[in-house]
C-alpha cells in the first residue's frame, strides 16, 4: 500500500488523458488515492484481505458508477464502502465498525492526488 499515486503512475494517468482516455482509472495501491482531472488515481479495494491500515484507512474504499454515452462518462457517483476481512457493506449502515471513519473523512481522501492522507 502506497499513500500516494508513485510518479510513473501520475505520468502515465497523465499520458493517456492528453492521448483521450477518460476517465483514467488506476488500481493496485488497495486504498483510495484521489480523483483529479478525469483520472482516478486508485479505485481502492472492493473486498479486503488485508489488515487495517490505521493511516492509510485501507478498510474504506468507494463503489464507482460511471454513466457514460457515445462520447464518454456523463455522470459519475461513488457509494462509500465499510471493508471487512473479505466482507464488504455500505459504510452509512455499517454498524460493526470498529473504528468508524471520521466525519467527512472519505471525501477529504478523494479530494487530491494524495488521497488527504498526508506523509
Amino acid at each position: 500500500m502506497v499513500a500516494e499515486p508513485l510518479a510513473h503512475v501520475r505520468r502515465a494517468a497523465a499520458e493517456f488523458r492528453s492521448a483521450g482516455a477518460t476517465p483514467v482509472a488506476g488500481h493496485s495501491a488497495h486504498v483510495l488515492l484521489g480523483v483529479q482531472d478525469g483520472i482516478l488515481h486508485d479505485l481502492g479495494d472492493f473486498i479486503d484481505d488485508y489488515a487495517r491500515h490505521p493511516r492509510l484507512r485501507n478498510d474504506l474504499g468507494l463503489l464507482w458508477l460511471v454513466t457514460v454515452d457515445d462520447h464518454g462518462p456523463v455522470r459519475v457517483e461513488a457509494v462509500p464502502l465499510a471493508l471487512d476481512y473479505c466482507h464488504t457493506a455500505s459504510s452509512t449502515r455499517r454498524s460493526s465498525v470498529d473504528h468508524p471513519p471520521p466525519p467527512g473523512c472519505l471525501r477529504r481522501m478523494i479530494s487530491r492526488p494524495s488521497g488527504g492522507r498526508g506523509k
